[in-house]
């Protein structure tokens, strides 16, 4: 499901100034992608969109608008406090953000 949302809501947000015409999309989104690392977080952290989100989630957390803030902020606690509780996870987490770092580059 994931994978089928992710396409065209990058899309959006890639436009010019797309996060800030579409702040309600960016809280959805991010609620969602909270909801998935809370559900089920061995496949989330594992997922070969991690890196795009994570890239997203950058961009995103300075965008003026206080719900879409809000709720990239959780979805970001909650990956750092799920890695946290999971030896396993970080491994993964670590590897992706070292992979994210790698693209911007």
């Amino acid at each position: 499901m994931l994978e089928a949302l992710l396409p065209r809501a990058f899309q959006l947000l890639q436009q010019p100034q797309g996060f800030c015409n579409n702040p309600d999309t960016v809280d959805d989104l991010f609620r969602l992608f909270a909801r998935f690392l809370q559900r089920n977080p061995s496949s989330f952290l594992r997922s070969l969109a991690l890196p795009a989100i994570f890239e997203c989630a950058m961009q995103a957390s300075s965008l003026d608008h206080r719900e879409a803030n809000a709720s990239v902020m959780q979805f970001l606690t909650e990956m750092i406090h799920t890695t946290r509780s999971r030896e396993v996870n970080k491994f993964c987490f670590v590897l992706h953000i070292i992979i994210v770092f790698i693209q911007l580059s």
